[in-house]
């Protein structure tokens, strides 16, 4: 009888990941493209309509799924309204519980549960900053 080895499958959640032109993206990148010669790997990250920039530059060969954040950190330059300074001022100031891309943990949290019923993980790194992947890995544990 032979045994075949299946590959354990690894989730990267990763606030920054190609084609954001982040440097922290590109860390975990890498990472991933080593991991996967032995291990399926599926990273959660920002969503790409939420970009200020992309670097399309680095083809990524992994499983990659998005969301998006609600409201997105950093806000886009073009909002210069008197509301929209306030509510950023109050989202800084008052409203973040650690920091402010806090409007990415009940999106990414959702999404990684469906990714972990679905890919049948068998194991979470989170990347940071920015923190919210930090404690939406640890939510998902």
């Amino acid at each position: 009888m032979i045994m075949t080895e299946t590959k354990k499958s690894i989730l990267i959640l990763s606030y920054f990941f190609p084609p954001h032109m982040a440097i922290g993206g590109k860390r975990f990148y890498f990472l991933s493209a080593l991991l996967h010669e032995h291990y399926h790997i599926h990273v959660l990250t920002l969503h790409e309509r939420c970009y200020v920039e992309k670097d399309l530059s680095l083809p990524v060969n992994v499983a990659v799924d998005s969301v998006p954040a609600f409201p997105v950190f950093p806000p886009p330059t073009r909002s210069r309204k008197l509301l929209d300074t306030l509510f950023w001022y109050l989202w800084i100031r008052f409203l973040c519980l650690f920091d402010p891309f806090v409007g990415w943990l009940f999106p990414g949290f959702v999404r990684g549960l469906t990714m972990i019923k679905k890919h049948h993980i068998d194991l979470i790194i989170a990347t940071g900053p920015p923190f919210c992947a930090m404690i939406i890995a640890w939510l998902l544990h």
